[in-house]
């Protein structure tokens, strides 16, 4: 709904948007709930791995960040981002907590190797994920549609409880079930797997997370295939809204 939905949200590409941000918030959700489990099941965390998702999400921020800078600035939009308004500064505050903010925090390796900044981070990553949510279904269409909103104490009870019920069922799952491996059958795995691991050192890094230069080629394709898409809906947008608006195309009389 271009015409409801603002600028600052709307774009012919909101569907990959969603997606993308999705791919991010998935892998900082497995940090967060990894830590939750940590503290209510007292289970080790496996950090070097934690640590290889950290630096995946930077690379999914990243992605997402360019995208959306890409396409305000050719729907002509990238100027509202100073505009003042009370949507500007919730789009702001948006891209700066969830996006920019963790970008920064997980591209430190001492960050990424300490349990609270590493929690933290996919902590920003979640609400950032949960204001982009907000902004595009409530904040940003109330200008256009003319109306507030605000959620009601029954919506607050339902959401609460639904997360209450997922949150007692894996527990219960945790407690009677083999969730979690037993410390034999990880030392088991990690000796079998060890020689096939091949690290490639990076600067400021010490092996402690292994990495593979084919997460950074197949993301930089696909940054270059999206800014593409991106840059052909907007020519065909503009194409289209310029006939609409210069009396080429006209409404049939049906």
């Amino acid at each position: 709904m271009p015409d409801k939905l603002h600028g600052l949200w709307y774009s012919p590409f909101l569907p990959l948007f969603f997606l993308v941000s999705a791919i991010a918030a998935g892998l900082a959700i497995v940090i967060f709930e990894s830590f939750m489990s940590h503290s209510a099941f007292k289970k080790g965390l496996e950090l070097d791995v934690l640590a290889g998702i950290g630096r995946a999400i930077v690379i999914i921020l990243g992605l997402y960040l360019l995208m959306k800078l890409f396409a305000l600035s050719h729907q002509g939009n990238l100027a509202l981002i100073f505009e003042g308004s009370p949507e500007s500064l919730l789009f702001l505050t948006e891209m700066g907590l969830g996006v920019i903010l963790p970008m920064i925090l997980l591209l430190l390796p001492g960050v990424r190797r300490n349990e609270s900044g590493l929690f933290f981070s996919a902590l920003f990553v979640i609400l950032g994920f949960i204001m982009n949510r907000l902004n595009v279904s409530i904040t940003g269409m109330q200008r256009g549609m003319g109306a507030d909103y605000f959620p009601s104490w029954t919506e607050f009870a339902i959401t609460a409880t639904l997360v209450a019920m997922e949150i007692t069922v894996f527990a219960l799952a945790a407690r009677y079930l083999p969730v979690f491996p037993s410390r034999e059958s990880i030392s088991h795995v990690a000796i079998e797997y060890a020689p096939l691991r091949r690290p490639i050192a990076l600067p400021g890094e010490t092996g402690l997370v292994s990495w593979n230069r084919a997460p950074i080629v197949l993301s930089l394709g696909v940054l270059l295939g999206v800014g593409l898409l991106v840059l052909n809906a907007s020519q065909k947008e503009e194409r289209a809204n310029h006939l609409l608006y210069s009396g080429e195309v006209h409404a049939s009389p049906g």
